[in-house]
């Protein structure tokens, strides 16, 4: 049997919105640009724990640390423009875990 892929309610930005976490199978088996899944959740006062979805892109593919960030950079920048990924970027906890 299939491991069934979750989203996650994971906590509560501090202005009541819900952060998820989960979302990679949206992208990589489903196809669905990281930039459309941030900008709809965002629409709906969701807002996804990037931590973990770094930390899912390392472990769960080749890529290196650099392309994973530049993916994220991307897909924020591109719904939610620069200074919101400045901000991510501050909050982000994660260190490159595996050499380029």
């Amino acid at each position: 049997m299939a491991k069934q892929n979750k989203i996650e309610i994971v906590g509560k930005t501090e202005d009541n919105k819900l952060v998820i976490k989960g979302i990679y199978y949206l992208m990589e088996e489903r196809g669905i640009p990281l930039s459309l899944i941030i900008s709809e959740y965002y629409k709906n006062d969701i807002i996804l724990d990037y931590d973990s979805l770094v930390l899912e892109m390392v472990t769960k593919t080749e890529m290196k640390f650099s392309t994973i960030m530049n993916k994220l950079k991307e897909g924020i920048v591109d719904s939610l423009g620069i200074k919101y990924y400045d901000e991510v970027i501050k909050r982000l906890v994660h260190v490159n875990v595996r050499k380029d």
